[in-house]
């Protein structure tokens, strides 16, 4: 199920302004699944799997089906003509990086929990490098990332939408000058793929609501609490261990999922409400479920929900 929503979770949200905190002299750590967005380092005493903010750069390898759609998603962003070149440029995007973090540089995160299949949770920051350029900004400016991605206020109090627009004209600018991949985009063809990219998405999404709405009219009974959180995974970083009697998280879409059976879909996204009679009350969050914000790329802060789910 997991293969089904991985797309949603492309497009960035809005997010909560929690505390930022710096972390300076901060030095990589070599490792295979580094890539241009996200990479391991050492903070003092601390070993933190980070992922930049505002930016999103090309995988590096299609190892599974996962990491094959979001290729082709990303492909189709640039209009580039297949995957194998995007994998090309995701190399040269760690390159970049790799780089830029050869001295040691400054991360600011507030540890919102990124999505991900990592050992270790992935966290969103941004990160300023020995120069005092901030890492996500250069990658855009050279072409090999693309302005998308999780966004909030930055560590200088730049409002996240204005941020938003700087990114996007960075962008714009990149393009304009052919640099990184734009130099291979097909102009005839970018609004024709970004096209398919989003009928896909929508055909997903519609995927997503039948079978929530079919395992709601099956009698599963849900619970709801609700928070603010920063993007995805907020309530792990803020309730790290499962309640009593949840088995464990899923990340769908872009909402955090406790659940006790792990084949359980993503159950939250349809827009009308619950009926009470399939819901069980928890303290004052109400019954009303709300859908996902999962197409909000320019929406505000979202509010986002865990649906504690029982047999």
């Amino acid at each position: 199920m997991l293969v089904l929503f991985a797309l949603l979770g492309l497009s960035g949200p809005s997010v909560a302004a929690d505390k930022l905190q710096t972390l300076p002299n901060v030095h990589l750590i070599a490792d295979r699944d580094n890539d241009g967005d996200s990479f391991l380092v050492h903070a003092g005493e601390r070993r933190l799997l980070l992922r930049l903010y505002y930016a999103d750069c090309p995988e590096t390898n299609a190892g599974n089906e996962t990491d094959a759609r979001r290729l082709r998603a990303q492909r189709r962003y640039f209009g580039v003509k297949d995957e194998a070149r995007m994998v090309h440029f995701g190399k040269q995007a760690w390159k970049l990086t790799e780089a830029q973090l050869a001295k040691p540089f400054t991360v600011h995160t507030a540890f919102a929990t990124a999505p991900g299949r990592a050992k270790i949770p992935r966290v969103y920051s941004f990160v300023t490098t020995a120069d005092g350029q901030d890492l996500g900004s250069l990658l855009v400016q050279h072409g090999l990332a693309r302005a998308h991605g999780v966004r909030r206020e930055t560590p200088e109090r730049l409002p996240a939408k204005e941020m938003t627009e700087r990114v996007r004209d960075m962008e714009a600018a990149a393009m304009l000058k052919r640099a990184g991949i734009w130099a291979e985009a097909d102009p005839d063809r970018l609004a024709e793929l970004r096209a398919e990219q989003r009928a896909e998405d929508r055909e997903l999404q519609q995927i997503q609501r039948e079978v929530g709405e079919a395992r709601t009219s099956s009698g599963v009974r849900f619970g709801v609490s609700g928070f603010r959180g920063e993007g995805v995974g907020a309530a792990a970083r803020r309730e790290p261990r499962p309640p009593h009697g949840v088995r464990g998280w899923m990340i769908l879409g872009r909402c955090s999922v406790r659940l006790r059976s792990s084949r359980l879909p993503c159950i939250h996204s349809s827009v009308s409400p619950t009926p009470a009679s399939a819901l069980a009350p928890v303290g004052r969050a109400g019954y009303h479920r709300r859908p996902c914000h999962q197409d909000r790329t320019r929406s505000t802060l979202p509010t986002w929900r865990t649906w504690r789910v029982w047999s």
